[in-house]
Parts: structure tokens; sequence; C-alpha cells
């Protein structure tokens, strides 16, 4: 058995939000790659339909859609359209971000939005996905967090980058790895 054997995702329906970002442009060409057909999501249509396109003319499967993370009624209007022209999700990779703030002075308003996206948003699509895949009984979730999520800040990290470091971060972090240890707890009984 070779490695793309072991890895073999042919048939398989992957969904990554955040999919043009950072981390979302290799996750999705590396799940596109081992033969799922790739849906990759964030509130810029444009972006994800030129990064679909582009892997489509390598041969790979992939499509894009746009939703809402700050909004549930987008998420499950996303959800039901995946549904509706999949039949079935098999991988779901939380990606995206909101970065409503850039620091420690900014306004309240700024932190509520950044929560409204960042955990009220990453629970909401969790969850719209997951009931799916547990009626199904089967399926993956991967949630992309950050060490910093584990350890104590070290904002020298970022010295020279242009990643702001604001307060919400740590929150965002460690809530979703306490939200994934929480999720997989109640689904692995599942299939999931």
């Amino acid at each position: 058995m070779n490695v793309r054997q072991l890895f073999d995702l042919t048939g398989r329906v992957a969904i990554v939000t955040g999919g043009t970002g950072l981390y979302g442009t290799p996750i999705s060409e590396a799940l596109a790659e081992a033969g799922a057909h790739v849906i990759i999501a964030s509130r810029n249509a444009e972006r994800c339909a030129a990064w679909a396109e582009e892997l489509k003319t390598r041969g790979l499967e992939a499509s894009s859609e746009s939703f809402d993370l700050g909004d549930e009624a987008s998420i499950l209007q996303f959800r039901d359209r995946v549904l509706h022209d999949f039949g079935a999700i098999d991988i779901l990779v939380n990606n995206s971000v909101g970065r409503s703030m850039r620091g420690y002075g900014d306004t309240l308003d700024a932190w509520r939005r950044s929560m409204q996206v960042n955990a009220d948003g990453v629970f909401a699509i969790a969850r719209a996905f997951l009931d799916h895949m547990m009626e199904r009984g089967k399926g993956s979730m991967i949630n992309i967090s950050s060490i910093q999520g584990v350890v104590g800040p070290d904002f020298g990290n970022y010295v020279g980058t242009k990643m702001p470091t604001p307060p919400d971060y740590q929150i965002h972090t460690q809530g979703l790895i306490g939200l994934t240890k929480s999720a997989a707890k109640e689904v692995s009984k599942r299939g999931i």
C-alpha cells in the first residue's frame, strides 16, 4: 500500500471554511490532491471561486460557496445548499476566523463581533454539520486552532509580522480546543 492509498479521499466531500486563507489554501489543496471534492467557503465568493477554478485546472475536484460565519441563518442556508448539491458531507475543516479586533484598546463592539464570528459562529457551523454526520454515522470535523491555545502567549513570535495579537485571540484558540474536546466526547460514540 502506498501513501496515496493510505490517504485516499476519492468520493468524499470536504468543506474548508476560510479555504483561501493562509492555512485554508494548502488544506483545501491537499484534500483535493487526496481525491476529495473540496468546497472552498468563506464570505469572499470571488476568491473562493478563483481558487476552486485554479484547482480544477489541475484536474482536481473543487467548488466554491459563500456564507457569513457571524450569521446562523447564513450558516444553515450554506449547509442546506451543500447537502442539496452533494447529498452528504464527509469532512468539515473549521478554519475561518474573523479579525475584528486589532488590539487591547479596541471597542467592546469589536470584541462582540469577534465573539459572534469566532465563538458563536464556529459552534453554529460545527453543530449544523455534526448533526448531519451523526445521522449518517460517519464523518470528520477538523478544527484549526493554535499552539497559543495551550501555552501562555508569546507575542514575540509575531514580531515583524502583520499578525496582530489582540486579547480575543487567546479566547478563540483556547475556546476552540475546549469545544473540540467537548464535541469529540459527544460525537465519537456516533462514528465521528
